[in-house]
């Protein structure tokens, strides 16, 4: 059952609850809950809400404080309940500078930043944390840093400071993370989730230990992340074969290469040329040119247009690669309009 805090209780409760913390409740309302305030199918179709004679207390006064439950990332399935939420302990290499403002298909907007991303943090895993000096290596030549997107308010007030902290490698929690598929493997903020600052617990200083005998290797995995976030304005390019060598453990999400390549044959015959959404590309069966709302962007002001999509393979001597061009590239390629390439390919 979902809980309702409103207004000036939000601030007024935020010492009574404990993430993860059992407590009895009294007096406090039952009432119906909008199916639009649901966050997932499963709740139940009531929410309780707080006043001024709610009593709140803890089940056991004796168990010490309640630290949160980390989680290894090779612990977290990359396909589950997406309602699932994981506390994870972490290196910060990178913040984003600020919080980039997203609106979504409602019209509303929501802060994001990243570390790499809307509001995104990465961090190392604390996988193996509990053999270190034997994984070391693994630790570091085989795991990504992981990407943490958190939105909104922690996107504003927290983030700021953790900025700060990127030149102290500093050790920080996160509580109540849920996995997204979003441009690989991350994970993102809840409304539940905290930055805990000053993580307690022995994991906690173990990995501090850790940070403080290991600064070379985390200078250079973050001069690596930099480069990734803020890369030089000159192409980097590379081969075939070396792209092929590149594995989920030597590579970072959204880093970016260049390939200089042959396309033996760019034949506009075997172009598919189709109708779709103007947003997402998404094929559609309304007619050109007509508006329409997608069901797949959530867009209501879309308008049904030429895409296109070309598969062909490159070489470069060292190899040769399968790729799909989509309507930007593709238009490019053949130098005509996604228009003329639909006009062409069915008039």
């Amino acid at each position: 059952m979902r809980g309702a805090l409103f207004g000036d209780q939000v601030e007024g409760y935020k010492e009574a609850f404990v993430y993860n913390g059992v407590y009895e409740i009294a007096n406090a309302p039952i009432k119906p809950c909008a199916e639009q305030w649901k966050s997932n199918p499963d709740e139940l179709n009531y929410q309780m809400t707080f006043g001024r004679q709610t009593i709140i207390e803890v089940v056991n006064t004796k168990s010490g404080p309640i630290l949160p439950e980390y989680y290894c990332i090779s612990q977290i399935p990359k396909a589950g309940n997406p309602n699932d939420k994981f506390d994870v302990l972490g290196i910060v290499l990178y913040v984003e500078e600020k919080a980039r403002k997203i609106v979504t298909s409602q019209e509303r907007e929501l802060l994001v930043q990243q570390t790499p991303s809307a509001v995104l943090k990465i961090i190392y895993s604390l996988q193996n944390l509990q053999y270190l000096t034997s994984y070391f290596f693994m630790f570091y030549s085989t795991e990504q840093p992981m990407i943490i997107s958190t939105w909104n308010d922690l996107a504003e007030i927290d983030c700021d400071t953790l900025f700060a902290w990127t030149k102290k490698f500093s050790v920080v929690g996160f509580t109540a993370l849920r996995v997204s598929t979003h441009k690989g493997f991350s994970l993102t903020s809840s409304m539940s989730t905290t930055i805990i600052h000053d993580p307690q617990g022995s994991r906690a200083r173990a990995l501090e230990d850790w940070v403080l005998q290991h600064q070379k290797a985390l200078s250079d995995r973050q001069a690596r992340v930099l480069d990734v976030r803020n890369p030089s304005q000159e192409k980097v390019i590379i081969t075939i074969n070396a792209l092929k060598q590149k594995t989920v453990h030597n590579t970072l999400q959204e880093e970016r290469r260049w390939l200089k390549v042959v396309i033996p044959e760019a034949n506009i015959d075997i172009v598919n040329a189709y109708l779709g959404c103007s947003n997402c590309g998404k094929r559609t069966d309304v007619p050109v040119g007509k508006a329409y709302a997608c069901t797949t962007c959530s867009k209501k002001d879309c308008v049904s247009s030429p895409r296109i999509t070309f598969n062909c393979e490159v070489s470069d001597g060292t190899g040769t690669l399968a790729i799909t061009m989509f309507t930007e590239d593709s238009e490019k390629l053949f130098r005509m309009t996604a228009p003329d390439i639909f006009q062409v390919k069915h008039f």
